[in-house]
């Protein structure tokens, strides 16, 4: 059977209905090869990292996040798809996502750091933009999970409702909760020069409250991704199970919280301005 695309989307579609945010997630996703290639062709560096690392990673967290939300459309009632608060969801969250996309991308490639620099005027703009849209990109999922909360689709599984709501809800709290931390101390805690995780560039010799924050961030698209793979079981278990993993989860993730506080470097030693002289990064 000959491959069409127009078809693809259309069975994708059956999974997840909200077409907007499926499509705009796929589109995302189907960047990131530039993001490859941008890394092997950019010499410079950012804190010892390429400049293309950081869009690269969110263009694949905002596409995957983006693909989760039009999946939980699944969950509304089929009269109240087009409602005021569904409808919001998808307004807030593409305005949102892409600000913070067109922020990120821009410093880049101006080899600039995106988050928490004042080194300029124009930094420092980008930064409080940033702080600003940071609020509808976390939260444009809200009128969603409070249609679902309140008015879920007849049918729904139980345990995937559980899932989804519950990972919105850590993904609010824990993930805001690391934000503000960041905030807090302009930076992220970690230390210059220590060992770095690739891709991720968490390091593991301090405080990198990176960490505790991309499990609390992810944790809306992990929930509900381990909730279906226990569907298998009897309904008993399975939920016994997820509520096991659920608490295992956010026990660990606010261990990281407290870790990466207690040892983070002082606001000093993690702020401040970027060099003016660019350094060079061998790929």
């Amino acid at each position: 059977m000959e491959f069409s695309l127009i078809n693809a989307l259309q069975n994708a579609g059956d999974y997840f209905p909200q077409r907007a945010l499926l499509l705009y997630g796929l589109f995302l996703l189907a960047l990131s090869p530039i993001g490859v290639i941008w890394f092997f062709f950019d010499t410079r560096s950012i804190n010892k990292e390429s400049p293309a690392i950081k869009p690269l990673r969110f263009l694949l967290s905002i596409g995957t996040y983006l693909i989760t939300l039009s999946y939980f459309y699944n969950f509304v009632q089929p009269p109240r798809f087009q409602g005021l608060l569904p409808s919001l969801t998808v307004w807030i969250s593409l305005i949102g996502c892409s600000l913070e996309l067109t922020f990120i991308i821009t410093q880049a490639a101006r080899a600039r750091r995106s988050h928490f620099n004042n080194a300029t005027r124009f930094d420092a703009a980008i930064n409080a933009l940033m702080g600003v849209v940071a609020l509808p990109f976390l939260s444009g999922g809200i009128p969603l999970i409070i249609e679902i909360a309140t008015h879920p689709r007849s049918g729904s599984n139980p345990l995937m409702l559980e899932a989804i709501l519950t990972g919105f809800i850590v993904m609010q709290l824990l993930g805001g909760g690391t934000g503000v931390m960041m905030g807090i101390i302009q930076g992220n805690g970690s230390r210059a020069g220590s060992r770095r995780v690739p891709i991720f560039g968490w390091t593991l010799a301090g405080g990198d409250i990176r960490v505790a924050h991309f499990f609390a961030i992810h944790a809306v698209e992990i929930f509900p991704v381990v909730a279906g793979a226990l569907l298998f079981l009897e309904p008993a278990s399975a939920l016994s199970l997820w509520r096991l993993f659920s608490l295992t989860f956010i026990a660990l993730t606010i261990y990281l919280c407290y870790w990466a506080w207690t040892t983070k470097l002082p606001t000093s030693a993690t702020g401040g301005s970027i060099p003016k002289t660019v350094e060079h990064f061998t790929a």
